[in-house]
């Protein structure tokens, strides 16, 4: 009987228990459900009012199986895909491009591409038109600079060829004329300096080797073949002296061989008429006389008291054999 009585309240316990839960369950659900409807609302109203919320700087951690309790589902987590980004940059207004300094530009271009191929007169051009469009640029101020330097640099060059050449020639009045012209654009220039004093060196002997050459008459007197000799000397310690030094050289060697050569000369006179041979002395009376003379020219000269003077020109050359005779005859 005392276990007939114990049934009802083992029944009635476990109602409650049943009860209770069931309550459970359903707020369970009901929390749930909230998570569900709610949650995307209001992660949703930050994209829509335009609010950036920053993302936390913690690693992402690797969740478990409950959603809600999950960083990746927590609105720090999320909130970096609902920032809004930047328009792109090609949907920005162009600037707006200036037609004159455009123009410019495509003259210091041409400018400088026409100074690379080393046309000139074309780069001047464009560098003075850029300048033209605008005065004082100091860009096409340095353009006009550089096509000034290239010519200076090319007529430099120019001339010093033609000095080289010149100078191969043994041409050196103009040689000297084209080192003096690079010392005007530039008078520090090494090779023009030394290669003026080079062609006027070499200018000069070829001028007196030239003058002894062209007067071998005046090679008869002592103090001009002495000089003569002088230079030939001079000119034979002449380095690379070249055909035309060479032949110099061998000219005036000869020319002072034979002024140095004496010739034989007989002169007669009638005992009675005194004879002076200038560039030589006084001769005296005589009625034959023989002299050994270099060539060249000379002049005799008799006197006799009571006669009038007598003159001769005597000219002597190499392989010949003079005799000539002086008296005075015509009584004054």
């Amino acid at each position: 009987m005392t276990g007939h009585q114990d049934r009802p309240g083992t029944q009635a316990g476990r109602g409650a228990s049943f009860w209770l839960t069931g309550l459970a369950f359903t707020v369970l659900g009901a929390i749930a459900l909230a998570v569900f409807v709610l949650l995307p609302r209001w992660v949703a109203e930050p994209a829509a009012t335009g609010v950036e919320i920053q993302s936390s700087p913690q690693p992402p951690i690797e969740t478990g199986s409950g959603a809600a309790n999950s960083p990746a589902a927590s609105p720090e987590t999320t909130a970096p895909q609902t920032r809004r980004s930047a328009p792109p940059q090609s949907a920005r207004a162009a600037p707006a491009i200036d037609p004159e300094r455009a123009t410019f530009a495509r003259a210091m271009a041409e400018g400088l591409n026409r100074l690379d191929r080393g046309e000139l007169d074309a780069s001047r051009a464009a560098f003075e038109a850029a300048l033209a469009l605008s005065p004082g640029a100091p860009d096409a101020a340095e353009g006009l600079a550089r096509v000034d330097a290239a010519e200076q640099l090319g007529a430099i060059t120019s001339r010093r060829q033609r000095a080289l050449a010149f100078e191969e020639e043994e041409r050196w009045d103009q040689a000297a004329g084209e080192y003096l012209a690079v010392l005007v654009l530039d008078p520090a220039i090494q090779f023009a300096q030394q290669g003026l004093a080079r062609a006027s060196a070499r200018s000069e002997l070829a001028d007196r080797l030239e003058g002894h050459i062209q007067r071998p008459d005046r090679l008869s007197e002592d103090l001009v073949l002495d000089q003569a000799r002088a230079l030939l000397a001079s000119a034979e310690r002449t380095d690379s002296p070249g055909p035309v030094l060479s032949r110099q050289i061998d000219t005036l060697r000869h020319k002072i061989e034979v002024a140095s050569t004496p010739i034989r000369v007989v002169l007669r006179s009638d005992g009675l008429t005194s004879v002076l041979l200038y560039r030589v002395g006084q001769l005296g009376t005589f009625e034959s006389k023989e002299l050994q003379l270099r060539p060249g020219t000379y002049t005799l000269v008799g006197t006799r008291k009571g006669f009038r003077d007598v003159r001769h020109r005597l000219e002597v050359s190499p392989g010949s054999a003079l005799s000539v005779t002086v008296r005075c005859e015509e009584k004054i």
